[in-house]
């Protein structure tokens, strides 16, 4: 008898531990997911960012090898 309740002991505390692993695996994808879509610069408070980390203040950009405006 006592080792059944040794079994059953290990089986639960093993279940336990394998349910707390994913519930963690589980939100720490969702926490991901969410940070992504908050901080995506539409609709948040945050100053999107141009290239570089240089802050978009609503001026014209310079044109250049990389700019996507009208090019001759």
């Amino acid at each position: 008898m006592g080792r059944w309740a040794l079994d059953v002991a290990f089986v639960w505390k093993a279940a336990l531990t394998l349910g707390l692993v994913l519930l963690y695996y589980c939100f720490s994808i969702g926490i991901t997911f969410y940070n992504k879509w908050l901080t995506k610069g539409t609709g948040s408070m945050l100053q999107p960012q141009g290239p570089g980390g240089a802050e978009l203040d609503g001026l014209p950009q310079k044109s250049g090898p990389h700019s996507t405006g009208n090019s001759t």
